[in-house]
């Protein structure tokens, strides 16, 4: 593969990291080596900026999680723990639950539902 099949390649799947599709109507071909290479250093732009409004997004969404676990403790669960044992109550699949939160592909969210599948397991 040489060097221009190869930052096609790679802007093919840069592409769908940026905007979730691949690339489609552009006309490859008649792209210099260059041209390539301008458009791959765009999308790495955009994809950083992608990247830091996501991890935006999941900051918020721990928060707002976390803002509820208290509440719920508030309400009287009384520590995190049975907290998460009320609001887990009837649920099926933890992963969709944490996911419906918006927290299942963060740290926080996977460290979580290791801890409430193991208390299920146990």
């Amino acid at each position: 593969m040489n060097e221009r099949d190869e930052m096609k390649t790679i802007i093919w799947d840069l592409y769908k990291d940026v905007y979730g599709v691949r690339p489609r109507g552009f006309d490859f071909e008649s792209m210099t080596l260059e041209d390539l290479k301008e458009w791959f250093d765009r999308l790495v732009v955009e994809l950083e900026a992608v990247q830091k409004e996501e991890e935006e997004i999941d900051a918020v969404a721990v928060a707002d999680f976390k803002e509820v676990v208290r509440k719920t403790i508030d309400l009287g669960a009384g520590d995190e723990k049975t907290a998460l044992r009320w609001m887990t109550y009837g649920v099926n699949d933890i992963s969709h639950w944490l996911w419906q939160h918006g927290i299942l592909f963060t740290d926080y969210g996977s460290a979580l539902e290791k801890q409430l599948l193991e208390e299920v397991a146990s």
